[in-house]
């Protein structure tokens, strides 16, 4: 049952944004990444080694919806400078991984924006 979209609308509003493209990082439930790359009109991976293999053919022309558990191990993700995190891993060390996948030799970008899902006010 959704109680409210408001994560939904703001996560594809944010992938939507001018500017560079992004990676909207989901966790737990791949129904909320769906939604908000159906929302967004963007792709959706989710976790497993199909994705984990498909996210680095991107080329950074457009936004991506994912799973934390799709980036894999070692995954360079340079050509997105921009990370959305709808529930930011409790881990600090799968935390400081997923931002590693951006912000990393090689990244053209100034600046890696890294940003958590606000809550409405």
């Amino acid at each position: 049952m959704w109680l409210s979209d408001f994560i939904v609308q703001h996560a594809a509003k944010w992938a939507r944004r001018k500017g560079p493209p992004g990676i909207v990082w989901v966790d737990e439930f791949p129904e909320l990444g769906e939604r908000i790359a159906k929302a967004a009109g963007v792709p959706y991976y989710g976790d497993g080694p199909e994705a984990s293999a498909t996210i680095p053919r991107e080329r950074g022309k457009r936004s991506i919806v994912a799973s934390l558990r799709a980036h894999g191990t070692g995954r360079n993700l340079t050509i997105l400078s921009r990370m959305l995190f709808v529930k930011p891993p409790a881990d600090g060390a799968a935390w400081e991984q997923t931002i590693g996948r951006c912000h990393r030799q090689g990244q053209l970008a100034d600046e890696v924006e890294v940003a958590p899902c606000s809550s409405p006010r």
